[in-house]
């Protein structure tokens, strides 16, 4: 039995010593013209292969380079070069007959030039349109395993911007022009961004490899919208997993997107937490536009609509999107005001109500320009009484300030764009308080200047107690019933998180003197003969000091002129 085992052995080492003289014998330099003439003829572009050489390890024919060329009508740079290639071959056909049957082919470190020229077309479309003719001669190409380790792809767009794809290594078995055939393609992306596709592809298209048809599954992870998308404020780490079909020029996609720690635009604050975007588009190649449908956009519990175009002509992808949503619930939709660089005062925040809007976002994805109606009810900006900030108008009159600022309703036109936040027509019920109208800024650096006009709730005018002083309060109480109907000035400076104050005091100041005088006199004629300026401004100061509880020195009573006498 040692005898057969030890027979066994030296008959397999004499076929294999044979099988590897033969192979040696073989100048397998001989079929690098077939092989370029295949590649050629199959793929319409000029290929040259460096010298072969036999690799027993590897089973394989090696060359030390390979170069693909370009189509002309793109550039004269090569299309793809390699410094190593491996092919394997099905050896028994090659010793008995002499015939070239590919089984593996392996690039290794290839460099990939991707270039898009004019009217949405790319170089890798006529990649086909040489396939070989039925009379040919020349083998048509079928590989039973096709793998690019560690390669590049250089992207160079039609608008002179580049992109690169590193760490490439892709898998396709079973490639052929006539059928479909699974392929796999992993990489590192602009933004650090880990992209994986697996894909079904074919039959090709020999005419526009584009028109191809499709199948793939995309997953994307780490992709930094900082340093991907450079030039604008988008920021924050996006996660994709979506579903894409393709068919005769058409992409649809439908996906799925997580966003942490998103930003709009320069100086925002960013989100709270992750934020969601859920799609369907439908993408055509040729126009390079897209619609796209069903889109959802949540942060927390709440949910905005999305829907509209996109465009990716030029540098920049650009959108105009609707974004709606209907009754929803301010807990919820609070955390989306941070990242549009919306900061409501220090230590407050909304509390119940509801929210509507009605936005259109448009313009290039890392400077949206984002506008349209808001519209808010029954809330409360807990942290903050803007009650307070007339308190000393409001005790004058008699009249005890809300400790909370209770928002019966709220309406504005909003447009945030990189430059800041505009609200214009504001129109605000509040609760103790009054209607509030006027328009205003909050820039970038997150500056206020807002003029707005306060018409108190009528009823104040007739609310003051015994904390008014007299006259002065009866006067003040019907001052604000005239300002009921002409408004008191308020201008909102400072920044967003310390906003500033400062009521048109003078106004008010000559509405309560007007009263005063009227009734000290009970002749208004007799305001006429009086300095109205300078009581004015006496006036208006008597008001300030109140508002900010300042108190005249106390001075000492002047002696009686007839004492003594």
């Amino acid at each position: 039995m040692k005898k057969l085992l030890v027979g066994i052995l030296v008959l397999f080492a004499v076929v294999f010593g044979g099988l590897a003289v033969a192979l040696l014998s073989v100048d397998v330099d001989q079929f690098r013209p077939r092989i370029e003439t295949s590649l050629s003829s199959t793929l319409g572009r000029p290929v040259s292969i460096g010298k072969m050489t036999l690799s027993l390890r590897e089973l394989a024919f090696t060359a030390d380079a390979i170069v693909i060329g370009d189509d002309p009508a793109f550039a004269n740079q090569p299309f793809v070069k390699a410094d190593r290639l491996a092919v394997q071959v099905a050896p028994w056909p090659l010793l008995s007959k002499r015939e070239l049957q590919v089984t593996h082919f392996t690039l290794q470190q290839p460099t990939i030039r991707l270039v898009q020229g004019r009217k949405a077309s790319w170089n890798f479309a006529s990649l086909t349109a040489g396939e070989t003719p039925p009379d040919s001669k020349a083998p048509t190409l079928r590989i039973d395993s096709l793998r690019i380790d560690d390669g590049q792809i250089s992207i160079a767009f039609a608008d002179g911007s580049e992109s690169t794809l590193s760490n490439l290594d892709i898998s396709a078995d079973n490639l052929s022009m006539d059928s479909a055939f699974p392929l796999t393609l992993s990489g590192t992306g602009p933004g650090g961004a880990q992209v994986r596709i697996d894909a079904l592809v074919g039959p090709l298209l020999a005419a526009n490899m584009m028109h191809s048809p499709l199948q793939a599954e995309l997953t994307l992870d780490g992709f930094d919208l900082g340093s991907g998308l450079p030039g604008g404020g988008l920021a924050g780490t996006l996660a994709y997993r979506g579903k894409l079909g393709a068919q005769a020029g058409t992409v649809d996609l439908d996906g799925s997107a997580s966003v942490v720690a998103l930003r709009l635009f320069p100086d925002a604050a960013a989100a709270p937490g992750p934020v969601r975007f859920a799609h369907r588009t439908r993408y055509d190649l040729n126009s390079q536009r897209g619609q796209i449908s069903n889109g959802t956009f949540s942060l927390g519990g709440a949910a905005l609509a999305v829907a509209g175009q996109l465009d990716s002509r030029g540098k920049n992808l650009r959108v105009d999107l609707n974004i709606t949503g209907k009754a929803l619930a301010v807990d919820a939709v609070q955390g989306l005001l941070p990242m549009l660089g919306i900061v409501l005062p220090e230590n407050s925040q909304l509390q119940g109500g509801q929210l509507n809007l009605d936005l259109n976002a448009r313009g290039a994805l890392d400077a949206l320009r984002i506008s349209g109606p808001l519209q808010l009810e029954n809330s409360r900006l807990a942290g903050f009484s803007l009650g307070e900030k007339l308190a000393g108008v409001m005790t004058l009159a008699g009249i005890n300030p809300p400790a909370d600022t209770e928002i019966k309703s709220a309406s504005t036109q909003v447009r945030v764009d990189p430059a800041g936040v505009k609200l214009d027509d504001i129109l605000a019920i509040i609760t103790g308080i009054g209607q509030v109208t006027g328009a205003g800024t909050l820039d970038a650096n997150q500056n206020l200047d807002f003029t707005l006009r306060i018409a108190p709730d009528a009823a104040l005018a007739g609310t003051g107690g015994s904390a008014a002083a007299g006259g002065l309060a009866t006067a003040l109480q019907g001052a604000l019933g005239k300002s009921s109907r002409d408004g008191i000035g308020l201008k909102v400076t400072g920044t967003a998180d310390s906003p500033k104050f400062t009521l048109e005091t003078r106004a008010v100041a000559g509405a309560v003197l007007s009263g005063l005088l009227a009734g000290k006199s009970g002749d208004p004629a007799a305001e006429v003969a009086l300095d109205k300026n300078a009581l004015q401004d006496k006036a208006a100061d008597a008001l300030i000091k109140g508002l900010f509880g300042k108190k005249k020195k106390d001075t000492p009573p002047e002696q009686d002129r007839n004492d003594g006498n």
